[in-house]
């Protein structure tokens, strides 16, 4: 038996009524209302509520020009709230004009950047924030109830943030340490001369002789490198429908070769000059106080 195709029907559009005419007028869409009762009044000249209706919103536009609404808004849906209106009444809602200046709600009206930071965040936080190829700033905050816990359960210890940067090496990993004194349960420092390309972490925490506690670990950052990459490119190849051309020697008239051994040129004295990344920055625990 062969298939039927079924065409897909448009949907129909809503039906006109009085109904239909309150919704349109109490979301703002009174041009459209009075559209749907003009064509109730067509089908039914004497609506007395259809009629009541419609003068009402002619006059309300009248009075209170509102902005004409677009075509392509979409259709209104049927709220809970939106009852018939009873065809012996000549009461209806109309939608209220839209508030002015003047009905704001009292008190200070502006931008959230507008309220001072506060001094602290009552939490137990360490921050790492890269500021340059061998500079990192750190911020921390310790709450006096933590605080007060670890002083507790060793009193010979003290307060410290400890950073820790990890470079790649072929042999192993180099770890450096460096430990500062954290006077204030709130602070801020810059931790300078450090291994360029390191991994670095921090954390705060209680330093006793049993050993460091951490009481918050910050998320790992990676400082950002110092120079290009002395790994790259070291054939140049032109792509063509055919494939890969390899470009040697540049002709009189090809700039795109010219500019392939110009960089290639630049490649290898980069990478002749280059000292791999060394650091000055020794392992050891260091204070704020000796300068760093």
């Amino acid at each position: 038996m062969p298939r039927r195709e079924f065409a897909e029907m448009p949907p129909k559009p809503p039906i006109a009524t009085v109904t239909l005419a309150e919704i349109y007028a109490k979301q703002g869409h009174r041009g459209r209302a009075l559209s749907v009762l003009d064509e109730v009044l067509e089908t039914e000249a004497d609506h007395a509520a259809a009629r009541t209706m419609r003068d009402a919103i002619a006059a309300s536009i009248a009075e209170e020009p509102v902005p004409a609404v677009p075509d392509e808004d979409p259709e209104p849906t049927l709220e809970a709230s939106a009852l018939p209106v009873d065809a012996g009444s000549a009461t209806i809602d109309l939608p209220s004009a839209a508030p002015t200046n003047d009905t704001l709600p009292a008190g200070n009206v502006g931008t959230l950047e507008d309220a001072p930071l506060p001094e602290r965040y009552d939490v137990d936080e360490v921050v790492l924030m890269p500021v340059d190829p061998k500079t990192v700033f750190v911020y921390w905050e310790v709450r006096q109830r933590t605080a007060d816990e670890a002083r507790q359960r060793s009193a010979e210890g003290r307060l410290i943030v400890r950073v820790v940067a990890v470079t790649a090496s072929w042999e192993r990993p180099l770890v450096e340490t460096r430990d500062i004194d954290a006077t204030e349960l709130v602070g801020d420092w810059f931790v300078r001369d450090l291994p360029v390309g390191a991994v670095l972490r921090a954390a705060i925490g209680w330093n006793a002789p049993a050993g460091f506690e951490p009481l918050s670990v910050a998320m790992d950052v990676t400082t950002p490198p110092a120079s290009p990459s002395s790994i790259g490119a070291t054939d140049f190849s032109r792509l063509t429908r055919e494939g890969a051309v390899p470009v040697d020697k540049p002709g009189e008239d090809d700039q795109i070769a010219a500019a392939a051994e110009r960089a290639r040129r630049r490649m290898a004295g980069q990478a002749a000059s280059s000292t791999g990344g060394a650091s000055s920055w020794p392992a050891m625990a260091m204070s704020p106080s000796s300068g760093t």
